[in-house]
């Protein structure tokens, strides 16, 4: 059965694990909260701007950009814990993207996909487009791409813990930023993405554009 009910997506994949809630345990086995840990190695490149494949084809999430639908950031979106999510204009490279921020006093928080996404056995590609809001307070723990996974066979070549890929990591700047995954699925499951961050720092916000996954 599914470690998860994704987003960072018919219950959330994320309701049936906890995640890591501080980067102080990165690359040490999981967090007294059960928490996947993370390499505290692996960050953005503020000046990358390229994407692991074409991004105009292929790519296997619904409404990556938000531009879709009324309410939240559009379908097929949410579910996460300890935030607020809101569609805000302009986005990366459409009408809209979406703002995700702090609710009350967590120390974490994510925004997920709520469609868990099917995988063959393969290589596959995560990304998503980050930065902090003008004039907002930037996310000092550090935010990225997660990806869950309900893969019988396992995957390879992915830092993380049994269920988790974890990707790039970065306190996102003022300018977009990308944070991205790559894995091989060892047989067919499903796949889940969602932003999280990993240190809820009070009143911070992260802006969310052109999330994707490919098959590679």
């Amino acid at each position: 059965m599914s470690r998860l009910t994704l987003a960072v997506v018919a219950s959330s994949l994320v309701t049936a694990c906890s995640l890591i809630t501080s980067l102080d345990g990165l690359g040490s086995p999981a967090t007294s909260d059960g928490a996947p840990p993370v390499d505290a190695t692996q960050e953005t490149n503020a000046n990358d701007t390229g994407t692991g494949t074409d991004a105009g084809t292929g790519n296997l999430v619904p409404n990556p950009s938000f531009d879709d639908g009324q309410g939240g950031c559009g379908p097929s979106w949410g579910n996460g814990y300890g935030m607020t999510y809101t569609r805000v204009s302009p986005g990366r490279t459409g009408p809209y993207a979406c703002e995700v921020c702090i609710q009350g006093s967590t120390s974490s928080y994510a925004l997920d996909s709520l469609v868990p996404i099917p995988v063959d056995a393969g290589s596959y590609y995560a990304e998503a487009w980050l930065m902090t809001p003008d004039g907002g307070i930037a996310e000092q723990g550090g935010v990225g791409v997660l990806i869950g996974y309900d893969i019988d066979a396992g995957i390879s070549s992915c830092i993380g813990t049994p269920g988790f890929c974890q990707g790039s990591i970065s306190t996102p700047p003022s300018a977009w930023t990308k944070s991205s995954a790559s894995f091989v699925s060892n047989g067919p499951g499903t796949a889940t993405v969602m932003i999280h961050t990993y240190g809820g720092t009070p009143g911070s916000c992260v802006i969310v554009d052109d999330v994707a996954f490919y098959a590679q």
